[in-house]
């Protein structure tokens, strides 16, 4: 004689009960998390917003729009033939390059740019000085405590842009070496996918400017009323 054993309808058990469950709704919640933000990719697209192919500091940040090279030192450097460079930030100033070319005889060039760091004085001697061709009796790099040898001091791209060409391999390099964290590539990672900087760079002044837009269309259709 044969048992057949038949399970009741209502007894059995149900997929994704428990744990399984917990887990399937926790992996929704995260996957929501990760693919929400590609809609900022999406938003970049529609408005034909392209991220620039590279930057000179791919270490330390993610593409971006770039303000350009200035190279207005460099022929001005080449016309003043100065004795003496002094190099550095708002704390250079303190050299008076006035006085320095009265005791010495020779012009002195001050390139200063305040909040600047080792960076800044490396591309400026670099891109500015030596490719002007001067040949200065010195050059002084005025720099306080530390700050000449912190590579990652105000790397500021509103001053680096200026004085910085399309490729800077050497100072990436140095820069690699004291940002490549975990944390740090996390980050870079993180804007490559989403893009939320270049969103950011149309999207802020969209909407600083849309109180003004509509304060002003309200007006204008107030005036147009009245003298209607």
């Amino acid at each position: 004689m044969h048992t057949v054993a038949v399970g009741h309808p209502g007894k059995g058990t149900r997929p994704f009960r428990g744990r399984a469950w917990r887990a399937a709704m926790l992996g929704c919640v995260f996957a929501t998390m990760l693919m929400v933000p590609l809609g900022i990719r999406v938003a970049n697209v529609a408005r034909g917003v392209k991220a620039p192919v590279s930057i000179y500091l791919p270490a330390y940040e993610a593409s971006r729009e770039r303000e350009p090279f200035n190279p207005d030192p460099i022929s001005d450097l080449a016309r003043l033939q100065p004795g003496y460079v002094v190099i550095g930030d708002s704390m250079a100033g303190r050299i008076d390059a006035s006085r320095l070319g009265q005791l010495s005889g020779r012009p002195v060039a001050p390139l200063l740019q305040a909040g600047s760091g080792s960076a800044y004085w490396y591309l400026a001697l670099k891109n500015w000085v030596v490719a002007s061709g001067i040949r200065p009796r010195a050059v002084f790099v005025f720099f306080r405590d530390t700050n000449l040898t912190d590579a990652l001091f105000r790397l500021s791209p509103w001053s680096l842009d200026h004085v910085a060409f399309e490729r800077e391999d050497e100072l990436n390099h140095v820069v690699a070496m004291r940002a490549g964290t975990a944390a740090h590539r996390l980050e870079l990672a993180v804007e490559h996918v989403y893009q939320g900087e270049l969103a950011r760079q149309w999207a802020e002044p969209a909407v600083l400017q849309w109180p003004a837009r509509v304060l002003i269309a309200s007006r204008m259709q107030g005036w147009s009323s009245s003298t209607g």
